[in-house]
Parts: structure tokens; sequence; C-alpha cells
């Protein structure tokens, strides 16, 4: 129960451009919440308190968004058309609790606190993995597209392959949540 994951958006832009580029750009933030737990029992407590995580009256500790963009122009060749700019961007978005008082804390309360975030962000930054394959996917399919049926049929081709590949992704970030207990097999979790 310690983390939760969302994807937040998609879109793809389509336009035409005689430059062939390909790049996966990934940017994250991270936004914390703060908590102010008297010593390590109760951190737990703290972190239920104050996440600002709540999906469907359940409250989680930490979460991911991200916002995948693929970006790909097109030109035609006579009867044949093949994507010349290719751009896929990555934007993710962290929320994660924050030890607020670490001078009034004990360092067993830090010391908990700490490897209990680092667990944390290792499970989170799976999850980034996991939409950054997805968006190196999008990226070789792009560059490896061409055909002659027209550029607007090869973009609806694109276009739709690129939604069934977010689509497993999805299945794949919560098939990654099942299998470590949102974080808890990998030590993201308070006892």
């Amino acid at each position: 129960m310690s983390l939760f994951f969302r994807t937040c958006c998609v879109a793809l832009t389509v336009l035409s451009s005689p430059h062939a580029v390909a790049d996966v750009r990934l940017d994250t933030r991270t936004q914390h919440y703060d908590i102010y737990p008297t010593s390590a029992a109760d951190i737990r407590l703290q972190l239920r308190k104050h996440s600002p995580i709540i999906d469907q009256q359940q409250s989680f500790h930490g979460q991911t968004q991200w916002h995948l963009v693929p970006d790909f122009r097109w030109r035609e060749y006579g009867n044949a058309c093949r994507f010349h700019h290719i751009n896929v961007t990555l934007t993710g978005a962290y929320v994660l609790p924050r030890l607020a008082n670490t001078s009034e804390t004990d360092a067993d309360t830090r010391e908990t606190f700490a490897r209990y975030y680092q667990a944390l962000r290792v499970h989170e930054e799976g999850h980034q993995a996991l939409w950054l394959e997805a968006g190196q996917r999008i990226e070789t399919l792009l560059q490896n597209m061409h055909g002659q049926q027209g550029c607007k049929a090869l973009t609806e081709q694109a276009t739709q392959q690129i939604h069934q590949i977010i689509d497993e992704y999805h299945q794949r970030n919560g098939e990654y949540d099942t299998t470590t207990g949102h974080g808890r097999t990998q030590g993201a979790a308070i006892r």
C-alpha cells in the first residue's frame, strides 16, 4: 500500500518536416509532502495522515505521473511516405514524502525514513524505466515505418500502434506494482 502509479497523458503530434531526428527526451521533477514523525514507529501514521495521494478512498505514500508525447513528421516521395522527424518526450513527476522535522527527530527515525525513502524512490524509478522503454519502442517503431499507402494512412497506422504500445505499458506498470507489492518487496515498507 505504499505506492500508486498513474499515467497522466499521451499526445500525438504529426506535422510535415524534411529533417530526420530521433531522440527520447526524459524530464523528471519531484514534489514532496512533509511528514512530522516523533519516532520511527510514528512514520507510518504520518505517511497516512499527510499523504495527498488518495485513490478510491485509499491513501498511498508515493505516486508517479508520466506524460508521454510522441511527435513525428513525415515527407512524401511520390507515392511513398516516411517519417523524418521523430521526437518522443517523457515527462515525469514524482510525489514523495519528506521528513520535515529532521532537527527534531532522533537518528533512528532519520535512518528508518532514509531507508524507506530510498526504496520508495527505487520503486518509482522502476515505473520510469518502463515508460522510458515504451518511449524507445515508439521511437523505433516510427523510425522503421514507411509505406506506399500515403502519409495519411501511415500516420493512422502509426497512431494505432503507438496506442497499442501505451496500453501494453499501462498493463506492464500494473503488473510491476502487483509483482513488487507496490514496492514492498523492494523495501518500501514501514514496519
